[in-house]
């Protein structure tokens, strides 16, 4: 009976070691089967991903196009959307939304082969005139009735580093005028030691106009300059290190005045009226003296590049 008994287990067992083998095998045709499939997919799915990188790199891209863009509109209300433009081997288009007059959200499409991919950023102006109706950097003084509208966090005491001194310009030509009747400045850049405007004069700008002063700039006496027109059209910048701002006497001025230079000083008295901003070094305001915000104050001169900077914030993926 023993010898029978142990063949009949030794059967058993060469049966029960064939199971785990048959297992192992299909474990490892299923596996060969999965990663084949893995592989065919990543080769499909290569070009498809590539084409995808492309269009997100060239959907920003359109994000740094809009950004240079924009500075070409004083008011952003009303910019207009920017049309297929070719990039590379691609294309990007950009939608303007949430227009105002200093901040804008712009959505840029990117569009490489079938990959499409869109970045949606909001931009706003960054200037110091753009922020504060009042920035100065030594001293401000506000006495007898001079106000600020418009701007709650007037006067705003920046820096060096915010507000940094224009480079005077070389190789021009610098004069001197006196203006006392009705004058107009053409669009353009001008140039003067002294500039006095005066006796009821009115003054208009056709266009963008930049004027820098190397030594004095004087309105006085029931002067308007620019009053009816834009103040986006109108920047006054300091060219040395004391000249002087004056502005008395009910006149009325609409733009904005540069002018962060060691030494300047900025006056508004006896009913100065000012719609703009202003960037000062040392500045007082007396006598009902009023300034008006206008943060559009020379955005369209180009004048200087502190005066319309544009600034990006919640970048993202849509």
């Amino acid at each position: 009976m023993a010898p029978n008994y142990l063949k009949t287990m030794q059967k058993k067992n060469t049966g029960i070691t064939a199971v785990p083998l048959i297992i192992a095998l299909v474990l490892m045709i299923s596996l060969g089967a999965f990663f084949i499939s893995l592989m065919l997919g990543k080769h499909i799915g290569a070009p498809w991903l590539a084409q995808a990188t492309k269009a997100l790199f060239i959907a920003d891209a359109g994000v740094e196009y809009t950004a240079e863009y924009l500075k070409g509109y004083g008011n952003w209300t009303t910019v207009p959307d920017i049309l297929s433009t070719t990039f590379g081997s691609g294309t990007f288009a950009v939608a303007f939304t949430n227009k105002a007059q200093n901040s804008v959200t712009a959505a840029s499409t990117g569009t490489f082969g079938s990959a499409i991919r869109v970045m949606s950023i909001q931009f706003m102006r960054s200037g110091l005139l753009a922020q504060h109706a009042l920035s100065w950097l030594d001293n401000v003084e506000m006495k007898d009735s001079a106000i600020i509208t418009g701007d709650p966090t007037s006067p705003y005491n920046t820096t060096s580093g915010e507000a940094p001194v224009p480079i005077t310009p070389t190789g021009v030509t610098w004069g001197d005028l006196t203006i006392t009747g009705i004058y107009n400045f053409p669009a353009g850049t001008y140039y003067y030691d002294t500039l006095e405007i005066k006796e009821s004069a009115i003054v208009t700008v056709s266009g963008p106009v930049t004027i820098w002063i190397k030594d004095k700039f004087e309105m006085k006496n029931s002067v308007i300059f620019n009053w009816g027109g834009s103040a986006a059209n109108l920047l006054l910048i300091a060219a040395g290190i004391d000249t002087k701002f004056e502005l008395k006497n009910s006149v009325m001025f609409k733009g904005g005045i540069y002018a962060p230079n060691s030494g300047v000083k900025i006056e508004l008295k006896n009913s100065a009226l000012i719609a703009g901003a202003i960037v000062g070094y040392e500045v007082e305001m007396k006598n009902s003296s009023i300034l008006m915000f206008d943060p559009t104050a020379g955005v369209n001169t180009g004048g200087y590049p502190e005066t319309s900077g544009i600034k990006a914030i919640n970048w993202g993926e849509i």
